[in-house]
């Protein structure tokens, strides 16, 4: 999905409203339920590295979540794997596994004219496995369901003269001032969400889902695409980039689920600049895009069954 849209900006100019580049890389798994130890492993860093090396896993009882992500700012990608499941028996199990990254940096566009194109392209790779596969909690009083998401937003904000701008309005002490600023902040967005919930209905399986580009019928499937923003922006003039990107899944109050989201041959931003022009990051990131070819997606899930083994030997020293 692509939007666009301006608001007024300070008379100060747009360097006052962007926020200090900066990136926020966070993961974590949990899990509850069953009698079981609750146990909560989560990470929130910007200092790096922003990875979390080998799979976390948080394994109590029958339930296991495992989180494997890792995410390079300088060219603009951002890796992940999360897998959840309970073992069919349970009663009122939660497990849950996430990794994100926030990314914010100024970017300034060099070339002949006051203004250049730019195009800003997110590329995806996710699979979804097990969306179908949940048994609902004992207990009628609640709701038990399943859920993947994939996600990923791309903001960049400029600024432009105010044609409705008057240096001789008069301000007005004590309230809202009647004069528009000299400035207008405009932001244009490009996203792509990958969503599945799976829920329990009168002992029937029910999916439902959201996606921009490529959502299977049945919220299982391999997921691939790229979504393009065209925008005009000034040249010689810092602009803010936002990029978000996001991997969840979770179940919850189930007695038996098994589900994986596979991004990590995700996501990337990439930048296309019209010949001619030039930019720099205050970060001093590239933003490359995705690379080609891309490897195959069963290559990917080797972590799984790294953490599955991993897993297995946790519930194998818990039982003795």
């Amino acid at each position: 999905m692509q939007t666009s849209k301006t608001i007024l900006a300070a008379a100060l100019g747009l360097a006052s409203n962007i926020a200090s580049a900066q990136v926020t890389f966070s993961y974590g798994a949990s899990v509850d339920g069953n009698g079981a130890p609750p146990i909560y492993k989560s990470q929130t860093t910007s200092e790096g590295p922003f990875t979390t090396g080998s799979p976390v896993v948080a394994a109590s009882g029958q339930q296991t979540a495992t989180v494997q992500a890792t995410t390079d700012p300088t060219v603009g990608s951002f890796k992940s794997a999360t897998s959840v499941s309970v073992a069919p028996g349970g009663t009122g199990a939660f497990a849950e596994a996430y990794a994100r990254l926030d990314l914010i940096d100024k970017v300034t566009f060099s070339g002949p004219g006051p203004t250049t194109q730019v195009q800003v392209t997110l590329f995806w790779d996710t699979t979804v496995t097990g969306a179908t596969a949940l048994q609902g909690s004992a207990s009628p009083a609640t709701s038990s369901f399943l859920q993947t998401w994939s996600f990923a937003t791309l903001a960049l904000t400029h600024q432009s003269v105010n044609p409705g701008f008057d240096p001789h309005c008069a301000q007005v002490e004590g309230g809202e001032s009647p004069c528009e600023p000299a400035f207008l902040n405009t932001t244009n967005t490009v996203d792509n969400h990958i969503f599945t919930q799976a829920s329990i209905n009168d002992g029937a399986v029910q999916l439902s889902g959201l996606g921009y580009g490529d959502v299977a019928p049945n919220g299982n499937g391999h997921f691939a695409g790229q979504r393009t923003l065209t925008m005009e922006v000034p040249t010689g003039q810092a602009l803010q980039l936002e990029y978000t990107a996001y991997n969840m899944s979770r179940c919850f109050d189930v007695s038996s689920c098994s589900v994986t989201t596979d991004a990590s041959h995700s996501d990337y931003v990439g930048l296309q600049l019209a010949p001619g022009v030039t930019f720099s990051s205050q970060q001093g990131y590239q933003y490359l895009g995705a690379p080609s070819p891309v490897p195959e997606p069963a290559s990917a899930l080797l972590f799984l069954a790294g953490a599955a083994a991993l897993a297995a030997r946790v519930h194998r020293k818990s039982a003795q």
